[in-house]
């Protein structure tokens, strides 16, 4: 994925198949798992 593709998600903000989490936690790991399984979700970590 590049910088464009990645602005462009963000620029959206959150939706059916975005996700954006400020920690990485159990329920992060969840959604995780979630997204994995469906719809080809996208899911976005900060550091």
């Amino acid at each position: 994925m590049d910088e464009k593709r990645v602005l462009e998600i963000l620029a959206k903000g959150k939706s059916e198949t975005v996700e954006f989490k400020r920690s990485f936690d159990k329920e992060t790991l969840e959604t995780v798992s979630a997204f994995a399984n469906t719809k080809r979700g996208v899911n976005c970590y900060r550091s």
